[in-house]
């Protein structure tokens, strides 16, 4: 069967895993130059512009009946929508995703592992388990983007279910099918999930170090929103280890980044914690910084709350 050859955002593929000589959408150099657009929209966060740009690169698609073509804008679209929370319209764009790929005889185990995905966010679990369940075993090769996915969704279901030993062990296979040396994202999902198993335990200080190094590895990746809240995260963990210092910091730097995107109600609550936190252990720095930046907020004053 032909693999599934969509620019996975989800499932974050990279430079090294198999793929067709020339991507699909070389057939029509317009719609090639669409979908590129779209990626680049996407990768800085401007996600109703690439939706509109994957609908338009799904309806060219569609005017040529190319079932490749169609799964793999299809696709694309979901991918884009399942970011935005937008469950309904992703739903459908998966069903038609995976009808052309039947037709075409792709691969679809990138669509069934999003699909997994889509019932875990909308509180379906058990559907999520059995849809993950569904891929075979085991990764093709060190560097297997969809058995990583699918081996983190399955530790995410396994810590839901209390079962902490399976979680470590999902942990651990999606390590070894995340590449060598891994893409920063691909790190920061097992740092995170390390951090959950930890948590669940009751040892917040190990957790926190996790949080750190997922919210770093976030920050490589360029995914900024989810930098955000591993921050928060940490900020939890370190508070909960009693580093109030360490806590006061990742409140604040959390909040400073959600309000440089534009969210400043959003992020007084988090300043505000991270004055609290400071107030127990910070240094006298970082109280002047939070105070800036609290001020720059509650002012509206661009060039504070930046800072």
């Amino acid at each position: 069967m032909r693999r599934f050859a969509a620019f996975s955002i989800l499932l974050a593929i990279v430079a090294g895993c198999s793929a067709p000589p020339l991507p699909p959408e070389s057939r029509d150099p317009d719609l090639a130059s669409v979908a590129r657009g779209a990626r680049l929209a996407y990768e800085a966060g401007h996600l109703e512009r690439a939706e509109r740009m994957y609908r338009d690169a799904l309806d060219r698609a569609r005017a040529m009946d190319d079932p490749e073509l169609i799964s793999t804008e299809a696709y694309n679209l979901a991918v884009c929508l399942l970011e935005a929370g937008r469950f309904d319209p992703a739903e459908a764009a998966l069903r038609e995703a995976a009808a052309e790929a039947r037709r075409a005889g792709m691969d679809d185990r990138e669509l069934t592992v999003a699909s997994a995905k889509l019932a875990y966010l909308r509180g379906r679990p058990q559907e999520a388990a059995a849809l993950a369940g569904s891929i075979p075993a085991g990764a093709r090769g060190p560097d297997d983007a969809v058995a990583f996915e699918a081996h983190v969704l399955k530790a995410r279901l396994a810590i839901d279910a209390a079962d902490l030993a399976g979680a470590r062990a999902e942990a651990e296979a999606a390590e070894k099918a995340g590449g060598d040396p891994p893409p920063p994202g691909r790190r920061a999902k097992v740092a995170g999930i390390r951090g959950r198993i930890l948590l669940a335990e009751g040892r917040p200080g190990p957790a926190a170090v996790e949080f750190d190094r997922e919210a770093g590895g976030l920050r490589e990746a360029g995914r900024f929103a989810d930098m955000i809240e591993a921050l928060e995260r940490a900020g939890e963990a370190h508070a909960g280890s009693g580093s109030s210092a360490e806590a006061a910091d990742r409140f604040y730097r959390a909040g400073r980044a959600l309000a440089g995107k534009g969210g400043r109600e959003a992020a007084l609550p988090l300043i505000e914690r991270a004055a609290a936190e400071a107030a127990k252990g910070g240094d006298k720095d970082l109280k002047a910084r939070i105070s800036d930046l609290l001020d720059g907020i509650r002012d509206g004053s661009p060039g504070q709350a930046g800072k």
